[in-house]
């Protein structure tokens, strides 16, 4: 498989991983999400070729959600769609932490999550 078509399905397995999930990006700038729904910003993957014809990647995804003025029911969302791709089981995340996401000025609600691409 590409590193592009890895890129894809990754991007196609986190939007079918809730039902909250508004958009799946990779252009920071669409990440606005609508209230009652999360949007998920996927970062470039970090790739390593452990032998000379198979790559493996690891992406960073933020899980964002939110305005200024609704950071509670914000965290709410972003738990409960940590939850949905944890039961769902379609990407392999390894880790999650706290992130914020800075837009124009302010900080939103987010979490940055950890994918391996690796059985």
């Amino acid at each position: 498989m590409s590193i592009k078509t890895d890129n894809q399905t990754v991007i196609d397995q986190l939007a079918a991983s809730s039902d909250l999930i508004d958009r799946v990006t990779t252009d920071s700038a669409q990440v606005t999400p609508p209230s009652g729904r999360v949007h998920v910003f996927l970062g470039s993957p970090s790739i390593t070729w452990p032998n000379w014809n198979t790559h493996l990647c690891a992406y960073d995804a933020w899980i964002v959600a939110g305005t200024v003025s609704s950071q509670r029911e914000a965290l709410d969302l972003i738990y409960q769609a940590l939850q949905d791709i944890e039961d769902k089981q379609l990407v392999n995340v390894i880790d999650a932490e706290p992130a914020g996401w800075t837009r124009n000025g302010s900080k939103l609600a987010a979490y940055r999550i950890t994918i391996s691409k690796e059985e």
